[in-house]
Formats: C-alpha cells, structure tokens, sequence
C-alpha cells in the first residue's frame, strides 16, 4: 500500500503543474484538473484551485473549474 501511496503523489504532483500552465493546451489543463478531483484532493488544494480562477485567463479551463465547484458545492458529494 505504501507505494500505491507514493505512486499516487508522484502522479498528482506531475499533473499539478501540467493544470497550472497558462501555455499547456486548456484541454490538457482541463482534464488534469478533472483527472486531481478525483483523487481526493486536500482542502488546501481546492482553495487554491478556486482562488486561482480569479487570475485564469482561459475561459474553457475557468469553466470546466467554476461549473466543477459550483457542481460538488450543490451536490452530497463528500470531496
């Protein structure tokens, strides 16, 4: 389990920086963010998700993130 653990943060660290880069593809960006909700991400890493739409400059990347919190804000879902 230990290296599933490590394996895990390596990947979600990978696509952390692939997300964040303004001259990487905006489905690219868009699909690693998907790709991070869904592994569980820590609060921390969510408000900084949501405080950086402030600054987003692609509206297919702010989109996908805004309707993505709007969404799990409404929702039961327990991330």
């Amino acid at each position: 389990m230990w290296a599933n653990v490590q394996q895990k943060e390596k990947v979600f660290d990978s696509l952390v920086p692939l997300m964040k880069n303004p001259t990487e593809f905006p489905e690219i960006r868009s699909m690693a963010f998907l790709v991070l909700t869904t592994w569980e991400p820590s609060l921390s890493w969510w408000e900084e998700v949501a405080f950086s739409t402030w600054k987003e400059k692609s509206p297919q990347v702010l989109s996908v993130i805004s309707s993505t919190l709007t969404t799990l804000s409404e929702g039961n879902d327990s991330r």
